[in-house]
């Protein structure tokens, strides 16, 4: 029916629906519910040095990386690393260390996006005991939805010492143009239901600490020597930070030997 003139009809439809959020958007209200549950989880802020909190110009671009780092009773270490680029590039990390006293897994998300588009979606809870943690069922359920939806990405022969079978490995491409805010339901999921069993995944005994402090330590030192954000680091800030900012501060070194506080001098 065409309204007339002198009448007012319904709006469009389209008109209706509010504006795709962006990237940056997207990521800054992520990052303050990730924020807001490591408060309610009692989880206790570590100072970050100065120097991880970089700001400079790549390729004419001005970039500023913002970290977050965590411990508690049930963690050694959770940090949460915002990488803004405005147009260009917007990144964000998140890796969760359980205790050596814990059954629950490694948590790993990584969300990575350029101007066109959600760039790539990793999602992971990699296992440090035989156990079927509820975190891992999760997970499995998350692949095998957005496998139906998106065709996941075969594991990349650097990352299989790294990512566990149920990884998450989402490269929407830029026909797709995938926006953020079509993976953060998945990340919800297995961040909550990961929190939620963390209270309850400790206890074990010594033989079990032993071999969850090798499986930590193969993973943090793959996950270092195989970054592939390397180079992009190198040509942003030079290879000295680049390699620091690996090795201490995203996939520290130094918890390979167990739980133990940062190292850290000149904050």
């Amino acid at each position: 029916m065409i309204p007339q003139q002198g009448h007012h009809s319904h709006a469009e439809p389209s008109l209706l629906v509010a504006p795709e959020p962006s990237a940056k958007s997207s990521l800054d209200t992520l990052v303050q519910t990730i924020l807001s549950d490591c408060k309610e989880a009692n989880w206790s802020p570590i100072p970050v040095p100065e120097r991880y909190q970089w700001r400079g110009e790549s390729r004419g671009q001005a970039i500023q990386i913002n970290a977050h780092v965590f411990e508690s009773d049930t963690i050694a270490w959770g940090r949460v690393v915002r990488v803004d680029g405005g147009d260009t590039i917007q990144v964000l990390n998140v890796v969760a260390l359980p205790r050596t006293t814990s059954r629950a897994s490694i948590f790993g998300c990584e969300l990575l996006v350029f101007r066109k588009g959600l760039h790539l979606f990793v999602l992971d809870a990699f296992p440090t005991t035989p156990t079927d943690t509820p975190d891992i069922q999760q997970l499995r359920q998350i692949q095998q939805e957005l496998n139906d939806s998106f065709n996941l990405e075969e594991t990349p022969e650097w990352g299989k010492n790294v990512f566990s079978p149920n990884v998450v490995i989402l490269k929407p491409g830029a026909r797709l143009q995938l926006p953020v805010q079509a993976v953060v339901p998945a990340f919800q999921k297995l961040w909550t239901t990961w929190m939620n069993q963390l209270p309850h995944s400790s206890t074990i005994n010594l033989e079990e600490q032993v071999q969850i402090r090798e499986l930590r330590a193969r993973y943090l030192h793959h996950h270092a020597h195989d970054e592939p954000a390397g180079p992009f680091l190198q040509r942003m800030a030079g290879e000295e930070w680049a390699h620091d900012f690996i090795h201490s501060f995203l996939f520290p070194q130094w918890l390979k030997e167990g739980d133990a506080s940062p190292p850290w001098d000149g904050l």
